[in-house]
């Protein structure tokens, strides 16, 4: 009886939709391939790690996208369904890649490369609505519903260029990674409410589109992949912020220059981030 109510038909999507969740998760996975090459090359990382780390991402990438298309992910009537906790786990193993010997080096990347990672975000918004807009993922998880994340992605585009270039200042980027990280975890949350059991805006509006391939990309690659991105960024400025309170000059370490002028001198505006490594 609790399978009968827990079946739901696969996401009937036009072609053009499903090369883009082909291609997009696939560019990812190549910038962060090239990521972990140069952060494990500045960091001094044994090669076994590096190749380790690699082939971690790439096994969970080629696993989701098997036992999606054998259907397995579509057990519905199961607590929980199996694609909540196979999206927990490559969550877990983009975390840990983030936050292994590697981060040192992949910290020292350029703001401008770190943060422009993300922006991959702003054409994944436009094909959700897309999706949305052809009846394959319920509404509520585009920005005609309640997920405004294409924010983050068309602000990641615009601050990198300013990183780049040297003038974003500091409560820029802290604005900006602050923001992108709570609209990251609202639509989180938003997918994991819609998805079963709960299904918290209704049946017809149930989130079950990512449990078919290649959409299954979605939670198991990209979700992981803006998440880390987002850990490395805030333990790349907490640490910048330890080194400052230690009394190593900020500008030193490639930060804006804070703290009080010279007696009888005016205070001068924060100088822009350094985006260089």
């Amino acid at each position: 009886m609790l399978g009968a109510a827990m079946s739901f038909e696969p996401p009937n999507a036009p072609p053009w939709l499903i090369s883009g969740f082909v291609f997009l998760p696939m560019l990812v996975m190549v910038l962060a391939q090239w990521g972990l090459s140069l952060g494990a090359r500045r960091a001094g990382a044994p090669r076994w790690l590096h190749g380790l780390c690699a082939a971690g991402l790439v096994v969970a990438m080629v696993f989701s996208l098997t036992v999606a298309a054998r259907g397995s992910l579509t057990q519905f009537d199961r607590v929980p369904p199996p694609f909540l906790p196979l999206t927990f786990g490559c969550i877990v193993v983009w975390v840990l890649t983030a936050t292994s010997r590697l981060s040192s080096g992949l910290q020292q990347l350029p703001l401008a490369a770190l943060v422009g990672f993300q922006s991959f975000r702003l054409p994944l918004e436009l094909m959700m609505h897309a999706a949305a807009e052809a009846g394959v993922m319920p509404p509520q998880m585009s920005y005609s519903g309640y997920n405004f994340d294409i924010v983050s992605g068309a602000g990641a585009a615009l601050l990198a260029v300013l990183l780049a270039l040297n003038k974003a200042p500091r409560w820029l980027l802290l604005g900006w990674n602050a923001l992108s990280t709570a609209l990251l975890a609202a639509i989180v949350v938003i997918a994991v409410l819609s998805a079963p059991p709960f299904l918290a805006f209704g049946r017809e509006q149930a989130n079950t589109w990512v449990a078919h391939a290649p959409f299954v990309w979605l939670p198991t690659v990209l979700v992981p992949a803006a998440i880390s991105g987002h850990v490395l960024l805030w333990r790349r400025l907490l640490q910048r912020e330890n080194s400052s309170s230690h009394g190593q000059p900020p500008s030193a370490r490639g930060e804006p220059r804070g703290g009080s002028e010279a007696p009888g001198k005016a205070a001068t505006p924060a100088a822009p981030i350094d985006s260089r490594a």
